[in-house]
Order: C-alpha cells, then structure tokens, then sequence
C-alpha cells in the first residue's frame, strides 16, 4: 500500500511535491495501489516512484518526469501522458488503453504485455523499448521512433504506422492485420522470423519456414517503391498477399 505520508505531500500540490523531492533525493516514494484518477500533475517529478498497480486513469501528467517509475499493473487509461520523461520506466502488464503519450520518452522503457489499445504514441520515441507482447491494436505511431525495440509476438492490428521508423526492430510474430504504413515507414534492417495476417495467431506467414535474413525488410521496401500514397497508407496484408514470396 503507498505511504500514507507521501500520499498526502503529493495532493499538496505539484509545486510542494516536486520541492519536496528536490530536498530529500534520498527518499524513494512509495505509492503503490493509490488511487490518483483524475489528479492534474502536469511536470510532476515521479521519478523512480514505485506506482504499481496505482490509478492514474484520466491523470493529466503532460512533461511529468517518470523515469525510471515502477509502474508494472498500474492503470493510466485516457491518461495524459505527451512529452512525458518515462526513460527506462517499467511498464509492464500497464493499462494504457486510450493514453496520450504523444512525444513521450520511453526509450528503453518496459512495455512487455502492457495494453496501448487506441494509444496516442505519435512521434514517441520508443528507441531499444521492450513491447514484447504488448497490445497496440489501433493504436498511433505516426512517425514514431522504434528503432531497436523488441517487439516479439506484438499484436499490431489496425496500428497507424505511418512515417514510423522500425529500423533493427525485432519484428517476429507480431500480428499486422490492416496494419498501415507508407513510404515513410522505414524497416532498415528489421529483424522478423515470421507475422501473422490476423490476430489470435492465425494466418502465418511464411507457412512451413522462416524468412530468410532481410527478407521481410526487402517485401516493405518493395511496397515503398511502388509509390502508393502516403495516405491514409496501406493495409500491409493486402500487399502481402499479392507477392509470391511465400
């Protein structure tokens, strides 16, 4: 349960909390399982605070400093959440179902299993992220940056990747029905064994094997160069099915 001390200093007011924290950077805060809904914590410094399992739903914590904050179960549904610091934050197992997390930092965050359905992840910065099996059905990654980011059995269903950057990501077993990307999406040297067409693992692709190193990079890169418009982008599947690489 959060510390019934630190609780209270927090709905003080962002101002108190923050130079609280300045005066004591040796205290870790503890506010586990607190039910903060709704709280408008716009730059608050939240930095390595254990928030697990906390209620943060319809929180308004734009350009928040969450770095390095345990949030692991922790709930921020239609959260605000843009220009957030959430570097090396621990996500995993999150409810951010409708978040807005528009230019937020979550480079090398833990986002394995976490919920980002109809996220706003637009122009985020996703760099070396772990999203192992996170749900990012009809979520927005406009020209966000995943490079690096491990995305092993994702599911992307419905995802606007436009101008996203998937550069050395890993992209095996991620689900791509009515995925949509342009070509400004960029898969330079991506990683991918196989996808599936539709959720629930169904409609692998290739069948019986494997693709061959760079082969998935080579089929979106031969999509890039057929100069279908930008947008509203194009449903991968389709081009998929229409090539004779399985």
């Amino acid at each position: 349960m959060a510390n019934k001390e630190h609780l209270v200093l927090l709905k003080q007011g962002v101002e108190t909390w923050n130079q609280w924290r300045e005066t004591h950077p040796e205290i870790k805060p503890d506010l586990r399982i607190a039910d903060l809904r709704g709280l408008y914590l716009k730059g608050v410094n939240l930095s390595k605070v254990n928030l697990s399992q906390t209620n943060l739903s319809q929180a308004y914590l734009r350009g928040a400093n969450l770095s390095q904050a345990y949030l692991r179960g922790a709930v921020l549904r239609s959260a605000n959440l843009s220009q957030t610091n959430l570097n090396d934050a621990h996500l995993s197992m999150a409810d951010l179902r409708g978040a807005d997390l528009n230019q937020a930092n979550l480079t090398m965050a833990d986002l394995s299993e976490a919920n980002l359905y109809l996220a706003d992840l637009s122009e985020a910065n996703l760099q070396l992220a772990d999203l192992r099996g996170a749900d990012l059905t009809r979520s927005d990654l406009f020209a966000a940056d995943l490079s690096k980011a491990d995305l092993f059995a994702a599911d992307l269903s419905r995802t606007q990747a436009l101008n996203a950057k998937f550069n050395q990501a890993i992209l095996t077993g991620v689900c791509i029905e009515d995925w949509k990307i342009n070509s400004d999406t960029e898969f330079e040297r991506s990683l991918c064994d196989y996808i599936y067409l539709q959720n629930n693992l169904k409609q692998r692709r290739p069948i019986n094997r494997t693709f061959a190193l760079g082969e998935f990079t080579k089929i979106c890169q031969s999509f890039k160069q057929s100069n279908f418009p930008k947008k509203p982008g194009l449903s991968l599947i389709t081009r998929i099915q229409e090539t004779g690489f399985f």
